[in-house]
């Protein structure tokens, strides 16, 4: 495998392993071990000078080995991974021998993994708690103000704003309508460079009860 080849296996790796596990920040570590990668001695010195990895990885840097630094996609690493890849992610690591070992199917009540190809329709038996609509109302605050910092366009960031205001508004209502905010959050999280904002919020609305 290329230099430039492993890159791009890492970063699809790092996608899908976003969506499955419901967080966005990972051990560089953990990633090579989940998936079988091999990170060759002549490569580990420039692993954070690419240009393709820093550009489509967002990494926290601190003293101590790479394989314990932390790495989150960027807006324009999930991008890529999107358009390139589409709905063949999982094909495209098979393709370069990298598996997730740890991947089971989960049982009904565990609620259905993040998968941006299926954010349509909410999971059954789900019920937006008190609770969860606080945690939402928040969640949607810090991703409006966190469209700026986005690689997206204006007119993206103003559709989403837009989408957010909504959603925001009716979590607030005395009887919040979930389907509805579901579907303004869905929406908001189409929009090209956009949908990194709502890992956390998708994982919010994928649990019932």
């Amino acid at each position: 495998m290329k230099f430039s080849t492993f890159i791009e296996v890492f970063v699809a790796a790092l996608y899908n392993e976003t969506h499955l596990e419901h967080r966005t920040e990972f051990k560089v570590g953990e990633l090579l071990d989940r998936y079988n990668l091999v990170l060759e001695p002549q490569w580990q010195k420039n692993f954070f000078k690419d240009y393709t990895l820093t550009s489509l990885v967002d990494a926290r840097r601190h003293l101590g080995p790479l394989r314990e630094q932390y790495v989150s996609l960027s807006s324009e690493g999930l991008r890529w991974v999107e358009e390139e890849l589409g709905d063949n992610v999982a094909a495209f690591l098979e393709q370069h021998g990298a598996f997730h070992h740890t991947q089971e199917v989960p049982e009904p009540d565990d609620g259905p993994t993040i998968d941006s190809s299926t954010w349509t329709g909410l999971p059954p038996g789900f019920v937006l708690s008190d609770q969860k609509r606080e945690s939402l109302v928040v969640m949607l605050q810090d991703a409006e103000v966190a469209l700026d910092s986005l690689g997206a366009g204006n007119s993206e960031k103003a559709m989403a704003r837009a989408y957010i205001v909504a959603a925001r508004t009716l979590a607030d209502a005395p009887e919040p309508p979930v389907d509805i905010i579901w579907e303004l959050i869905n929406r908001a999280s189409s929009l090209a460079g956009i949908a990194s904002l709502f890992v956390s919020i998708i994982a919010l609305f994928t649990v019932a009860g």
